[in-house]
């Protein structure tokens, strides 16, 4: 997921098959969604939820994701870790660990050491797998930018949001890494980049 994003670093081609693996992941089948969120939810989905789709959004390495109505009518996505997946990235750090103890020595004169990088890279993965860490970091900015028109975080719905669902308003639109460039008008291209360059100094400021 991370190479897909650094085209400077591998071939386009590459970066393609990679980004299939932000949302083109096998589907969790929904019997085994349905008991990883009554686990989650302490038996209350039903409590929480007038109806969940069986199909999913999306399915990534990391989560599935479905679209639902909350109680009071709202719509609503539900993310759900997959349920092997904190033993996966386990299994996955293990082995690039072995391969950064292997390299440390004949790159220690270059200046960085690959043993820290990857338990960087393991203390960031751990903390992707609870998501009332993405929660309150949403949260945070919806809070944060409530009184910006041009840019808005979705609202989290914390009855239903643990370490492993997140339960959030749903936010229709249009992704813009698959939208034809020159299906959008100049106007709206650049209201695009005057709020994102906004969101992104202020968060960073």
């Amino acid at each position: 997921q991370i190479l897909s994003t650094r085209r400077d670093l591998v071939p386009d081609s590459v970066a393609d098959e990679f980004a299939k693996l932000q949302a083109d992941c096998p589907m969790i089948p929904f019997d085994r969604v349905r008991a990883a969120l009554d686990e989650q939810l302490k038996g209350r989905t039903d409590e929480f939820f007038q109806w969940i789709d069986p199909e999913p959004l999306a399915a990534a390495s990391m989560a599935q994701v479905h679209a639902a109505i909350w109680k009071d009518g709202s719509e609503v996505v539900i993310k759900l870790l997959r349920p092997d997946a904190a033993d996966q990235i386990e299994a996955d750090m293990e082995a690039i660990a072995f391969v950064a103890r292997l390299a440390e020595d004949r790159l220690a004169k270059s200046g960085f050491s690959p043993t820290e990088i990857v338990n960087e890279f393991r203390e960031e993965l751990r903390r992707e797998t609870n998501l009332t860490i993405e929660a309150r970091s949403t949260d945070r900015m919806r809070r944060s930018f409530e009184h910006d028109e041009g840019i808005a975080f979705p609202r989290i719905y914390w009855e239903a949001t643990t370490a492993g669902v997140l339960t959030i308003e749903r936010v229709k639109g249009r992704l813009l890494a698959r939208t034809p460039y020159s299906s959008i008008p100049k106007e709206i291209r650049k209201k695009i980049i005057q709020n994102g360059a906004r969101a992104v100094f202020r968060q960073t400021l």
